[in-house]
């Protein structure tokens, strides 16, 4: 009877603890919308500055963090920028069809800020051991991602540049020969598969095609720093990938250790 109610217990932990995720999420996709609807109707021009973070959290009705998230789908949409110490910026207007799209989300309810929060931190872990003594088959995939990632860059192919990333963050995790660590990266890379989650990289790529030179130069230097053993390059690069794709303001607030221990600057 204990065992039983322990389990009934644990499930019902279990479904709070989803309630929440995906209550957050929609907490921040409906901050989304009330931007995208503003952006569409011309509340905020194109190349206009939009207002403070703590204005556009009162205005909207939600949390800082909240608005983060809401700011982090438009930046990787390619419709917003978020220049540190400066602001955010419209860099380009939505089309009817974005207005009333469906989300981005991924299978579990999760956000994209919050998949690649959880990415980063798994894969920060991953580096660290595979400073220590990369596993050579590991390496062998990052370096044959590379170069498909490279071809890919040149040809604007972002599909094929996307599917090799995985193969690049698959190879990162066989480099650092932890079982657990490297189960638990496939799982959060699986998610990027999922219908909305890939959409929403490819429209981050699409919007600026530079960005595919920007992803491949941080993970190239990734991949030196392992094979060197250079510390500071390895995790100052991989911080760097990650917050380029979710703004640099929104992952000094999701990882602010990180950015003083990894990064030069």
């Amino acid at each position: 009877m204990e065992e039983e109610n322990l389990v009934a217990l644990r499930e019902g932990f279990k479904g709070t603890l989803t309630e929440m995720r995906i209550s957050s999420f929609r907490k921040a996709e409906l901050a989304r919308r009330k931007l995208l609807e503003e952006l569409w109707m011309g509340s905020y021009p194109l190349g206009s500055k939009l207002p403070s973070e703590k204005e556009l959290a009162e205005l909207l009705g939600v949390s800082r963090p909240v608005l983060r998230e809401a700011l982090s789908l438009l930046q990787m949409a390619g419709l917003v920028e978020i220049l540190h110490g400066v602001g955010t910026f419209v860099r380009r207007l939505p089309s009817v069809e974005e207005v009333v799209a469906v989300p981005a989300q991924v299978s579990a309810g999760w956000s994209l800020l919050s998949l690649n929060q959880a990415r980063y931190t798994v894969e920060r872990a991953i580096v660290l051991l595979a400073l220590t003594e990369p596993i050579q088959e590991g390496l062998r995939w990052m370096r044959n991602a590379l170069m498909r990632m490279e071809e890919a860059a040149q040809k604007d192919d972002i599909n094929n540049f996307l599917d090799s990333n995985v193969y690049f963050h698959r190879g990162l995790a066989k480099a650092a020969n932890n079982e657990v660590l490297g189960d638990l990266s496939i799982r959060l890379l699986e998610e990027l598969s999922y219908p909305a989650v890939r959409e929403a990289r490819s429209a981050f790529y699409r919007a600026d095609s530079t960005r595919l030179g920007v992803a491949l130069e941080n993970h190239t230097l990734i991949y030196q720093g392992i094979l060197e053993k250079h510390r500071k390059l390895a995790l100052g690069s991989l911080y760097k990938h990650y917050a380029d794709v979710t703004a640099s303001t929104i992952a000094e607030v999701a990882w602010p250790e990180a950015r003083e221990d990894d990064c030069d600057e």
